[in-house]
């Protein structure tokens, strides 16, 4: 009962006091499961870009050895490897307008690639497994390439060259011909030669005997007569002397000109999810293939052994065991050859 003054009496009954606690039960029991919903959900979505934004992107696509490709480094590389094929049918359609040029191989292979992604992503995987095996190989036979080394390759592409460009010379191959036996040059191919009694002759054929028959006309003799030559007399023209040539000058390729070639690449390459040790690792790949295979073939001889053959060809047996047979006797296989 309420003694609040200017407020009428209000009698809590046992039952209304029941009903009141059964209200804010429910109610509480509705908020926290309102709040176990929202809470669900929020975790939920937390996952799923948690999900898209990193577990997914690292789990392996494919595993060399004790190393894995990432989703993430395969994506890149998909992205990149069809810019390229874009870059490419763009192209072959400039050659075909503008030069005339058949380039309907090559764009048919592009289109081919373009409109089926899982064999693009194959051959793409296919790639990065390749180079995955190049690096493994690599650090096998202890081959590895300096900071220094991929700097001066990265400058390279850009055409920065610190250091002043290399300026390639001249340099004349020894060619040393294969040695030849003496026996080589005794033997001489004999030519064949007409015999008068059986050369054969010559029948016009059937309807043509009017045509090679009759009398020629009489050949004319022409007088020489003498054709008059005119005489010029030599005039002398003022010449004008060599003028001097402005050879052109390269611009010089300064640290920041380079800087600003190399980020904007890079942003680009930024575009389709490399990081800049990705792309670096891009480019080290070609420095350690090319390293790698000086190294494998390194063993592999420079010459290579050559024999010289020599025979006698006849046209039975019989004869050929003849000249075994005088060969074997001692007779010179040269003279033998110049006379069978």
């Amino acid at each position: 009962m309420s003694n609040e003054p200017g407020r009428r009496p209000v009698l809590h009954t046992k039952k209304h006091v029941a009903r009141l606690e059964r209200e804010r039960k429910q109610s509480r029991i509705i908020l926290i499961s309102f709040i176990v919903i929202l809470a669900s959900v929020l975790l939920l979505l937390g996952y799923g870009i948690l999900d898209i934004n990193y577990l997914q992107l690292n789990k392996p696509v494919a595993k060399v050895g004790d190393a894995q490709i990432l989703e993430k480094d395969f994506e890149s590389r998909v992205r990149l490897q069809r810019r390229q094929l874009l870059l490419n049918y763009t192209m072959y359609q400039q050659y075909s307008q503008m030069f005339g040029m058949d380039t309907s191989q090559q764009v048919q292979q592009v289109e081919y690639y373009l409109s089926n992604p899982v064999i693009l992503g194959q051959s793409v995987l296919d790639q990065m497994v390749n180079e995955e095996l190049i690096r493994q190989e690599a650090a096998k036979r202890g081959i590895t390439v300096s900071a220094a080394e991929l700097d001066k390759f990265v400058h390279a592409q850009f055409n920065y060259f610190p250091e002043g460009t290399y300026t390639p010379t001249v340099t004349p191959t020894l060619a040393v011909p294969p040695a030849v036996p003496a026996d080589a040059f005794k033997i001489v191919t004999r030519t064949p030669t007409l015999n008068p009694a059986t050369a054969p002759t010559t029948t016009p054929a059937p309807g043509l005997e009017s045509t090679i028959t009759g009398t020629l006309p009489a050949t004319q003799t022409l007088e020489p007569t003498a054709t008059a030559t005119a005489t010029f007399e030599p005039t002398y023209t003022a010449t004008i002397g060599p003028t001097e040539t402005i050879t052109p000058t390269a611009t010089p390729y300064t640290l920041q000109g380079f800087q600003g070639e190399y980020d904007k690449s890079l942003k680009e390459f930024t575009k389709y999810g490399f990081t800049p040790e990705g792309y670096r690792k891009l480019l080290e790949i070609q420095l350690l293939q090319d390293k790698l295979q000086e190294d494998v073939s390194a063993d592999v001889p420079g010459t290579e052994e050559q024999v010289w053959a020599r025979h006698i060809l006849v046209a039975d047996e019989a004869l050929a065991v003849t000249i075994i047979d005088r060969l074997k006797a001692g007779e010179d296989f040269a003279k033998l050859a110049a006379e069978l």
